[in-house]
């Protein structure tokens, strides 16, 4: 993994000359079942509302890239774990510390070893980093607050918060909201009561209501640009991987997945995609444009001729 790469992509440069590269894709999918996209329940109403928002005096459901990004990270990040075997051991060890429900590194001094292998692999980088985080050197960083210094290194070199960030380090992806036209009687009320899954009995109080958006057999389009990503590296596969297994799988946004709720299928053939080098000037140089799924897999894989 280039790690210079990777820190130049979470730091600013004053380089006139500093070139950056853009993915922008765009996923097509057809709705395959009602989703709910939630408020959150509020308290005391117990009503789990759909999130709309106002254009032009216009209304819109919207499906906040945040809930995107949750669920590509989820699916990345299981695929990660099993591709430990096939990696170079302190790479897999890395992945293998990665805790994706607290979205941080396990901190355990049994890693030590490890650490102080990926710090003396680019010392220079790492001490940028700690100066630039912390405004200290590593070396002291690490005496005064161990976790942290433990937690820069190794979320530095994990491919999971490469793509989606961490922390202490912004992720490389950004996703773009789903906005979906207003139409008239697209959202159905269901009731439903919580069960507590000791007793399996229902829950005291907990009769709450769903709103459904029904938007099933239309397309909508998920997009999203990657900056400065590394072509061939292991967080540009881990990509490919992840767009591959939703190709075949589909993609569960929202609530109720357990229920059937939020299933899409994605239109591999139809899938878009451009690569761009941009300049300081915020110009592109030899834009490279393709359509389908293969076509992007092959890039991110380094397979594109």
């Amino acid at each position: 993994m280039n790690v210079f790469v990777r820190y130049r992509s979470n730091t600013i440069s004053l380089e006139p000359s500093r070139d950056y590269h853009l993915l922008i894709v765009k996923l097509p999918f057809k709705v395959k079942a009602p989703i709910i996209i939630g408020k959150g329940v509020e308290p005391g109403l117990n009503i789990r509302e759909t999130i709309t928002i106002t254009i032009g005096g216009k209304q819109y459901f919207i499906i906040p890239s945040s809930s995107l990004k949750g669920v590509f990270r989820k699916l990345s990040a299981t695929i990660a774990y099993k591709m430990v075997s096939k990696l170079q051991p302190h790479i897999g060890q890395v992945i293998m510390t990665h805790d994706e429900d607290k979205v941080k590194h396990k901190i355990d001094l049994e890693y030590e070893d490890l650490i102080e292998q990926l710090y003396s692999q680019n010392k220079d980088v790492m001490d940028r980093i700690c100066f630039s985080k912390k405004n200290m050197p590593c070396n002291r960083l690490k005496k005064e607050d161990l976790e942290t210094y433990m937690e820069l290194v190794l979320s530095l070199y994990c491919p999971i918060c490469s793509l989606y960030g961490s922390r202490h380090y912004a992720g490389i992806i950004t996703f773009k909201p789903v906005i979906i036209p207003f139409e008239e009687r697209t959202v159905d009320v269901r009731y439903h009561v919580a069960i507590d899954r000791r007793s399996r009995t229902k829950e005291d109080r907990a009769l709450y209501i769903d709103h459904l958006l029904y938007y099933v057999g239309k397309v909508i389009n998920i997009e999203f640009i990657v900056k400065d990503l590394e072509l061939g590296s292991l967080s540009s596969k881990l990509l490919a991987s992840t767009l591959e297994y939703i190709s075949v799988s589909g993609l569960l946004v929202g609530g109720g997945k357990s229920i059937g709720y939020g299933l899409m299928e994605m239109d591999r053939n139809n899938v878009v995609w451009s690569y761009r080098r941009y300049t300081s000037y915020n110009e592109y140089v030899s834009p490279m444009t393709g359509k389908g799924l293969n076509t992007l897999l092959d890039l991110l894989r380094g397979q594109s001729t």
